[in-house]
């Protein structure tokens, strides 16, 4: 509530919460996540100190109180108030415990895998050309890269000195990419390949692990080479790989 509502809370509810916060464990992590995620998703994800400050922490999950000891990362109200996104953000500098926590917190398959995706994300090296972003596109999606460079450009927004400008340079550098990857329709999915398996079967390549190889080949190729993105051109490409 406080997080939601914008109210700092009375000192003597705050001694209430200490002295009973042991009544936690009592409380199923089914409802605990529910509350975590209001107050990740609400317009001040900072209030989440206090729960390190009090000690409520120690009940969230068992790994739960690792990220205050890492420092608790910065949190963004302005940032899109996605799930996934907000839960992302709080974990990112806790790679190894994040989807323990995430998965003892038994939320939905879909949030816990794009959420510890996004962590994974801020571990990564930098892609470093517009082929790397594709590759990264075809691993995560359109949606979880677009959020996850969004969010990282509010993140080095403010920052000042030289090392934290030429990284908000980069970040956008990267946006640009996605943007000409968008606009361009560069092809990054096996679904959107020219070739399918028919073609392969087409000029006698057999059902099986190998066409699958062949065919993750030819998309590989078009995203180095996006203009290549046709029927005749790729199966050239088969062709020269399997004679």
């Amino acid at each position: 509530f406080s997080a939601q509502l914008d109210f700092q809370i009375e000192a003597d509810c705050l001694q209430a919460m200490l002295a009973l916060r042991e009544n936690l464990g009592k409380v199923s992590k089914e409802r605990i996540a529910v509350e975590l995620v209001k107050l990740l998703c609400s317009r001040h994800p900072e209030r989440v100190k206090l729960l390190f400050s009090t000690g409520l922490s120690d009940f969230v999950t068992r790994h739960f109180s690792e990220i205050e000891k890492r420092g608790i990362p910065s949190l963004l109200g302005n940032a899109k108030d996605k799930k996934y996104l907000r839960l992302g953000l709080l974990l990112r500098h806790l790679p190894e415990y994040a989807k323990e926590i995430l998965e003892e917190l038994k939320l939905d398959r879909e949030c816990i895998d794009q959420a510890f995706a996004f962590v994974e994300l801020f571990s990564l090296e930098e892609a470093d050309s517009p082929y790397a972003l594709r590759k990264r596109l075809s691993r995560y999606g359109l949606e979880l890269i677009q959020d996850f460079y969004d969010t990282k450009a509010l993140l080095l927004e403010n920052v000042s000195n030289t090392p934290g400008k030429a990284m908000a340079e980069q970040v956008q550098l990267r946006l640009s990419w996605l943007q000409k990857i968008q606009e361009e329709g560069d092809c990054y999915t096996l679904s959107n390949l020219a070739i399918k398996g028919k073609d392969l079967l087409s000029i006698g390549v057999q059902a099986g692990p190998a066409m699958g190889e062949l065919l993750h080949q030819a998309l590989d190729y078009v995203m180095l080479n996006p203009s290549e993105n046709e029927r005749e051109a790729l199966l050239s490409f088969v062709k020269s790989r399997i004679c």
